[in-house]
């Protein structure tokens, strides 16, 4: 072999240790990269570099919302049922509070039975005073058409309520405490004359007309909260749309057209997930909260008769950031500058795709039950005055989400470029020195000349062949 040469490197023992521990790196390696892959194509693990939306929970992808059984005893459609008066219901336990709470407990008993006596127009006429009273826009002689009528049947079947709620009282003989029946009575005359000389009055103002006093708008204001706590207690988690909720639906859509969006997100709770407005409605309900998440659904739908003025809602439906794959429900008055435009369902049954990265702040509404492809199935409802949206925000979120053919080709590029450079690397361990491999590159007519050629004997022939001459030589 010339010198200098390089001798051929023998081919690995792939029973050695320091072979196999190699090759098990390499593997190792490879599905770690196939892994990563994977984890880096979910659009969850890229929210904090694109818009920073934090993760507000950890929950399975697949979340159970089906509609659940109806509990024993849940009354349907109706909300109250007219019952006779029971004065222990109408007082509390702690006798330092039983009067302000006996007074409470009336108060909501005499107005709970009184709207469910009162026909829908009549509602609406004291909705339209109530609003006048608090929007000093409005003028008083506008207010109320018819509302003479609807008055005397509200003070008719007021004055009625408290009558009976007063023998009720007194006829209750050893049921009640003396405390309690006194605590009870006091609070029926303080009903009755802040009825007479104060609630009254006030509602009689737009038949005068004149303007309100101020203790009388605040008269009206407290009624307003009697109201707003009733409307609250007719909500029911897990069911469709019910006539005695549009009293809550309206006044908190009423709060979202007067108050700017920006005190909006200043006076919610903060970022909640689904979970905890799925599993939690009832401490959620009628609070102010913000969601994250990304639209994939919306359509316009007409409003009811309504004296807010709301024509029509947007409807929302929202992939929650970190969350199942279960949307939240938004009805909203409006859509952003530059929004896609969202196609009106009543008009053709016609939706709009998105993928539109969102957020929402605006009152937890209920539970609510829908149709979906396996079953009635339940979302978060949430009502909102609109989303916070930016148009680039959506253009990254898109870049960030690429289509499942690309996602798949991307994997198959990457394997297809490891196996070639694996298989390089393993050729390139087996090349031979350079003299081997100008050999190895010898064409067939050099080795048929090197047949031909006359072979030397090997030295040990040759030194034989000398001895064997110099004995001939010494013979002679």
């Amino acid at each position: 072999m010339p010198s200098g040469s390089k001798r051929p490197q023998p081919p690995p023992d792939y029973f050695s240790r320091r072979v196999q521990l190699r090759l098990f790196a390499a593997v190792a390696s490879l599905l770690l990269i196939i892994s990563l892959m994977f984890e880096a194509r979910k659009p969850e693990n890229w929210q904090w570099m694109w818009n920073g939306v934090p993760q507000t929970e950890a929950i399975p992808e697949e979340f159970d919302t089906s509609l659940p059984a109806p509990e024993e005893g849940d009354p349907a459609g109706t909300v109250y049922a007219n019952s006779a008066i029971d004065p222990r219901e109408l007082v509390g336990g702690d006798a330092a509070s039983a009067q302000a709470a006996a007074r409470h407990r009336l108060e909501l008993d005499a107005w709970r039975k009184l709207l469910t006596r009162i026909e829908r127009q009549d509602r609406t006429a004291l909705d339209r005073v109530l609003l006048a009273a608090r929007d000093p826009s409005r003028e008083v002689a506008e207010v109320a058409p018819g509302w003479a009528e609807s008055l005397d049947f509200l003070t008719r079947s007021y004055t009625a309520y408290l009558n009976d709620a007063n023998k009720a009282v007194m006829l209750s003989g050893d049921s009640l405490a003396d405390e309690q029946r006194e605590s009870l009575l006091t609070a029926l005359r303080d009903l009755e004359a802040a009825w007479t000389n104060q609630l009254q009055p006030a509602l009689e103002a737009p038949l005068a007309p004149r303007p309100w006093t101020e203790p009388e708008r605040g008269q009206l204001h407290e009624l307003q909260v009697v109201l707003d706590e009733l409307a609250v207690n007719a909500i029911r988690d897990d069911s469709f749309w019910r006539p005695a909720e549009q009293d809550a639906w309206f006044r908190w859509f009423e709060q979202l057209q007067r108050v700017d969006p920006e005190t909006l997100r200043a006076q919610s709770m903060g970022d909640i997930g689904f979970l905890q407005l799925f599993k939690q409605s009832d401490e959620y309900r009628g609070k102010l909260v913000t969601i994250h998440g990304v639209a994939r659904l919306a359509y316009r739908v007409q409003a009811p008769a309504n004296i807010h003025g709301i024509e029509d809602y947007v409807v929302y439906w929202v992939r929650p950031a970190a969350g199942p794959n279960s949307p939240i429900v938004v009805y909203a008055l409006e859509t952003p500058d530059g929004f896609p435009v969202v196609k009106d369902k009543d008009l053709d049954r016609s939706t709009t795709t998105l993928r539109e990265d969102v957020t929402f702040t605006g009152f937890f509404f209920k539970r609510w039950a829908y149709p979906g492809q396996n079953g009635l199935q339940t979302a978060p409802l949430l009502l909102a005055r609109g989303p916070d949206w930016s148009p680039a925000a959506s253009r990254d979120q898109e870049r960030a989400l690429p289509s499942l053919a690309a996602a798949i080709g991307s994997v198959l590029g990457v394997l297809v470029l490891s196996v070639g450079l694996a298989m390089l690397a393993y050729r390139a361990g087996k090349t031979p020195p350079d003299g081997v491999a100008s050999l190895r590159k010898a064409d067939r007519a050099e080795l048929e000349a090197l047949k031909r050629q006359k072979v030397l004997p090997r030295p040990e022939e040759a030194l034989r062949q000398l001895a064997d001459a110099d004995k001939e030589q010494a013979s002679e």
